[in-house]
Formats: structure tokens, sequence, C-alpha cells
């Protein structure tokens, strides 16, 4: 246990010492909280009153935007936040060296990959955090957002975000440390989006929808 909070320790310490992980922070805070704003009209001379289907902050609306940051995350920065852990003492032939102390590969890859986790939430909940700030933007029309409710945040983040960053994190890093290339990561990522993107073709007719959502990789 105490190797693996070392090498979790020392994970953790090292991205918040990288300038990237602040641009990964403030990119999708400021990404996710755009698209809260431009669905509830923030952009746009929208007026009046509108039903409860096209309310930006909805459970529905909450949950296609968090997916949304979520599958580019996937596609882009989950081999860099996650696979990337991995790959660097790989690149740099610290593993050799690392291997040399007293603990066990067991502890060094579990310390490895729960750090990116941790990271990776960490940038989605950014996301979350900046959709909030989203809706109460002074510009966003008022007809289009409901009374403010942490709730469908919570929900999508525990149901949605959490086990699919998780399982697919898990691809993603078992990948970049058996090929010991960060390519195969990305390339996970892009065919993910692949198959969301058929997946969600699929859906558009009503004899396929079941099909659609079994080979949905985000659920």
């Amino acid at each position: 246990m105490s190797s693996f909070l070392s090498i979790l320790f020392f994970e953790l310490k090292y991205w918040l010492k990288r300038p990237s992980y602040y641009v990964y922070l403030i990119g999708f805070f400021l990404f996710a909280g755009g698209l809260m704003a431009a669905s509830a009209g923030a952009f746009s001379d929208l007026s009046g009153t509108v039903n409860s289907s096209t309310i930006a902050n909805s459970p529905l609306a909450i949950n296609g935007i968090l997916n949304t940051s979520n599958a580019i995350i996937f596609s882009f920065l989950i081999a860099a936040l996650i696979g990337g852990t991995i790959y660097k003492d790989f690149k740099h032939d610290m593993h050799l060296l690392l291997f040399s102390y007293p603990f066990n590969k067991g502890p060094y890859l579990l310390g490895k990959f729960i750090a990116g986790y941790i990271v990776t939430l960490s940038v989605l909940l950014s996301a979350t955090l900046g959709m909030i700030l989203g809706t109460f933007l002074p510009s966003v029309n008022p007809d289009l957002i409901a009374p403010f409710s942490i709730s469908p945040y919570l929900q999508s983040f525990w149901i949605y975000l959490i086990p699919n960053t998780f399982f697919f994190g898990a691809i993603s890093f078992a990948l970049v440390t058996f090929s010991r290339s960060i390519v195969v990561g990305f390339l996970v990522g892009i065919g993910l989006l692949i198959i969301q993107g058929i997946a969600d073709t699929l859906v558009s007719n009503l004899d396929k929808e079941i099909l659609s959502a079994m080979i949905d990789p985000f659920g």
C-alpha cells in the first residue's frame, strides 16, 4: 500500500506542476461553459417562452453537454492524461530504474493509472463547473434556463462520466502499457468516436434503436 500511495502522490504532484494540466482545466471549463451559454441563447436573439424540451439546463441537456466534453477527452486527452502517466516512463527508460526499487509492478501500474484517472476526472469537473457558470451569464435567455439544481450535474457525473472514464481509461492505459506507444492510445479514442458516430446514425432509424444503444460506447 505504501508503494502505491507513494507513486500515486508522486504522479499527482507531477501533473500539478505541468502547465498543460492547467491548459486542460481552463480549456474545458470555457468549452463546456460556452456550449451551455450558446444553448441558452447567449449568442443569439432568442426571446419568448419555451417549453421544457428546450430548457438548456434540463437533466437531458446537461448530460448531453457533459458527454460531449467527455467524448472529446476520450479522443484527444485520455491518452495524454492516463496513458501519458506510463508512457513518459517508457519514453525516458525510467521504468528500468523504477523497477530496481523494492516494489512490485502491481502498485506501480495501479498508482500510475489512478493518478491519471483522478487528473482526467478533475478536467471533467472543471467542464461541469463551466456549465454551471454558463447558466448565470447575463446574456443568456432566462426563458431557456430552469431554476438551478445541482442534482442533474451530480447524476450525470456519477452515472456516466465516472464509470465511462474508468472503463475507457483502463483500455487506453493497458494498450499504451503493452505497446509502449502513445499513438495507440490516441487511435483508441478516435475509434470510439467513429463507433459513436455509427451509433448516432443508426438511432435515426426506429427499427435499429436497440442496436444503436448496444454499440454506443458511451452508453
